[in-house]
């Protein structure tokens, strides 16, 4: 590297003295490298979660074990404003034991984090629902309470754009997101999935959620339990979402339902500290049919609602 700094210092007797500090040298000192940008980071983590059923009748009894879950996670900072998540789910329940199921497949935008907001952009979670919004590798259960169960009105993983925000010293915090989900044209379900899980013949559309959440003495993680036996902090937190047919698809006819709108509402709250923890969750799910007199499964004079606790 080629750096030359020349001083310049005036002598008592007027003239002037030039002095070479450093001419073709590369040193610590005059020549420092620019900083180089951190290198992108992969992180690859997983868990497994078994299952075990018993049957019992007409004198006879089967037992079956299996993964319930078999979740691969690779994580990637791609740089100090970009990262990447894919989830992968290999349990039979989730792939049929045909396909792997893309759960999680995100790029998200921290560069505005000083303002407390993230952008993500993919197929991920929508934030509606408490229980749903829960890491499954941080839960209690295995299986989700009927609060958080996609095929009863809690939009599962869609396609869509999502905003998260923090504020006040991460005491209050909003999410909003717009999506392309898909509901299952069964009347004895309000089940929206996303296009990962959804089937043929089931109804597109738009799926609109709001959700905000405040944590008066600081933020409350969504994982359960309390075995640090922290100090005390509480939750409470309200949610909607509107799911709006597009009419791409059409009615499949018989008995299935051709669904119109979709409406969730929740209102939830939880507590952790000294040892405890404790949720707690009440939805409201009302749907409409296109056909006014459809009465089968949860509809009746074309309508359905669902309270659930």
């Amino acid at each position: 590297m080629f750096r030359l700094a020349v001083l310049g210092r005036r002598l008592v007797g007027g003239s002037w003295k030039l002095v070479v500090v450093c001419a073709f040298l590369s040193s610590p000192v005059c020549a420092q490298d620019a900083p180089k940008p951190p290198e992108p980071k992969i992180s690859i983590s997983g868990y497994v979660q078994p299952r075990y059923d018993r049957f019992s009748g007409e004198g006879e009894s089967r037992d079956v074990v299996f993964l319930r879950r078999a979740v691969l996670a690779v994580k990637a900072n791609l740089s100090p404003s970009w990262n990447a998540e894919l989830q992968l789910d290999a349990g039979p329940p989730a792939s049929e034991g045909e396909r792997l199921l893309v759960k999680d497949a995100v790029l998200r935008y921290t560069g505005w984090g000083s303002q407390g907001v993230t952008i993500a952009i993919g197929n991920q979670k929508m934030p509606f629902s408490q229980s749903s919004l829960q890491s499954a590798s941080r839960r209690s259960l295995v299986e989700r309470p009927f609060t958080g169960n996609s095929d009863l009105g809690a939009p599962g993983r869609s396609i869509g754009i999502r905003a998260d925000g923090w504020h006040a010293r991460r005491t209050v915090h909003w999410a909003a997101a717009l999506a392309s989900s898909f509901v299952a044209p069964s009347a004895l379900l309000t089940s929206i999935h996303g296009i990962t899980e959804s089937e043929t013949g089931w109804s597109e559309g738009r799926t609109l959620v709001g959700r905000f959440e405040f944590h008066p003495l600081g933020e409350v993680p969504l994982s359960q339990g309390d075995l640090d036996r922290g100090p005390m902090r509480v939750v409470i937190g309200a949610g909607a979402y509107r799911w709006t047919n597009d009419h791409d698809v059409p009615p499949l006819g018989g008995d299935s339902v051709y669904a119109r709108n979709l409406t969730g509402l929740e209102v939830s709250g939880g507590f952790r500290g000294r040892g405890l923890s404790v949720d707690a969750e009440f939805q409201r799910i009302a749907g409409k049919a296109e056909d006014p007199a459809f009465s089968r499964g949860l509809y009746r004079a074309g309508e359905a609602h669902l309270n659930k606790a």
